[in-house]
């Protein structure tokens, strides 16, 4: 398909969670199959809308974000991993829009959740290993005042800092507000949508003001040492 035909994004709709509640209850590849085009039409198709139209903002943000909008791009694939999972389900019951640059190491994602117990959207750390974060955490010491400055300017805009902490963090500060940030193995700023707005090309509108509301943060955090 034409990449134009998905420009107007005018929503999701109940048919998109019924769809993952209908796979939630026979998650075989057979029942898959047979709901493949419902899952192109209610889930695929919006999800694709969705990406070229937050593309624009995001392009302005950062020219080096991966925008294709296919699964493997912006849009998570349905089919999951289960090499190493004791979970064998073979497809989802969520997806989500991730826009990310292809470059190695550490990197911060700007993300969309379409969950049917929540959607949520924002911004946080991928492919990041211990020793990647131990040295932002360092870097974050270093501008201390402007990480502190940075996290309640996102606060401010309605973004909760969330993430899994260690029980001993491995750097500490006695500013809270940087604390906050320096516990967390990894990190991510966090809005809740609601169904309502979920369900309209409001949609859009959320997304892009939120990226744009994140994206000195994310600047800040790119930057060298």
């Amino acid at each position: 398909m034409n990449q134009m035909e998905y420009v107007h994004f005018t929503g999701f709709s109940q048919k998109t969670f019924e769809f993952f509640m209908k796979i939630g209850f026979e998650n075989t590849p057979q029942h898959f199959e047979a709901l493949r085009g419902e899952f192109n039409e209610v889930v695929l198709a919006p999800l694709k809308q969705l990406s070229l139209s937050v593309s624009p903002t995001l392009a302005q943000i950062d020219g080096a974000l991966d925008l294709r909008p296919v699964m493997g791009g912006t849009i998570s694939r349905i089919r999951r991993d289960t090499r190493f999972s004791k979970n064998k389900a073979p497809y989802r019951t969520k997806m989500w829009l991730k826009f990310i640059t292809k470059e190695p190491g550490m990197r911060l994602a700007f993300y969309f959740d379409l969950d049917p117990s929540g959607c949520v959207f924002g911004l946080g750390t991928s492919h990041t290993t211990p020793q990647e974060m131990s040295e932002k955490r360092r870097y974050f010491l270093a501008h201390a005042q402007q990480t502190h400055d940075m996290i309640n300017q996102c606060r401010a805009k309605g973004f909760v800092l969330d993430g899994p902490c260690y029980k001993r963090p491995p750097h500490t500060s006695k500013d809270p507000v940087l604390m906050d940030l320096l516990a967390r193995k990894y990190f991510f700023f966090e809005k809740p949508v609601s169904m309502e707005t979920v369900y309209t090309s409001a949609l859009v509108d959320t997304l892009t003001q939120g990226y744009t509301d994140l994206a000195e943060f994310y600047h800040f955090f790119n930057k060298q040492s």
